[in-house]
């Protein structure tokens, strides 16, 4: 596991900011930064193993529809 040193200038800042508390673990910027992470690591592990493929929500799908059949998309 690479050390605080061994990484990126922005991996650094990060890593400050949340040592300081600039940047509280509740906060909204934090929230964003861990999803997008979150994400990403999704992207590279799907990547990797093609058995993780996107499947729309089927709640979300009977909205849509419900949406073009009363003609408001």
């Amino acid at each position: 596991m690479s050390t605080h040193r061994e990484c990126g200038p922005v991996a650094q800042k990060l890593q400050s900011f949340l040592n300081s508390d600039i940047l509280p673990k509740g906060s909204m910027f934090y929230i964003l930064l861990k999803n997008a992470v979150s994400y990403v690591h999704w992207l590279v592990k799907r990547e990797e193993n093609h058995s993780l493929q996107f499947q729309w929500d089927n709640e979300v799908l009977q909205f849509l529809e419900s949406l073009e059949y009363h003609g408001a998309y």
